[in-house]
């Protein structure tokens, strides 16, 4: 039960993490020395070999997977974010590695004044797991976008065969 929950808070981080490094402005001089730290800390969540498969790229290890959040931000064309996931389903867990799902929401602002004013969209994320040096950390990463809401002016997703899928990781 240890390790699920240690899963879990693995995926509430990496939600954290996104929100914070995902969507905004390019950070002013004052904050870059934070952002700087979750660029790190990101980076830290994945294994040396994770991949991750977003519709328009894939990546394959965690060195320089923070550049994705250097400027120019993924998602620059909106002032705030927020990722929210639940009904984390853990499977497979067998000693060292676990394969997990799960859901997400996010929503996009436009601008902090205008908060009504935003984009979202929600789907499942595919996860697998592997423990290193006694941590859980991401192998696999997979978002499956299922809907969307609002207008994207930022072109945060785009539509193909398969529907809605996300975008902005492919920097």
């Amino acid at each position: 039960m240890h390790d699920r929950q240690e899963i879990s808070d693995l995926i509430s981080k990496y939600g954290s993490l996104h929100d914070r490094l995902m969507v905004g402005p390019t950070p002013t001089a004052a904050q870059a020395v934070q952002f700087e730290k979750d660029a790190l800390e990101w980076e830290s969540i994945f294994t040396d070999d994770v991949e991750a498969v977003f519709t328009l790229t894939t990546t394959h290890g965690n060195k320089g997977f923070a550049d994705v959040f250097r400027h120019p931000r993924p998602v620059s064309g909106y002032e705030t974010g927020q990722w929210l996931g639940s009904n984390y389903c853990i499977t497979d867990l067998t000693g060292d590695s676990a394969v997990g799902h799960s859901t997400f929401t996010l929503a996009f602002v436009y601008q902090r004044v205008l908060p009504d004013r935003h984009y979202d969209f929600g789907g499942n994320y595919d996860w697998r797991f592997r423990k290193v040096e006694g941590v859980w950390k991401i192998s696999f990463v997979k978002p499956n976008t299922v809907w969307t809401a609002g207008a994207d002016h930022s072109g945060v997703t785009i539509r193909d065969k398969q529907g809605y899928m996300h975008r902005f990781a492919a920097q």
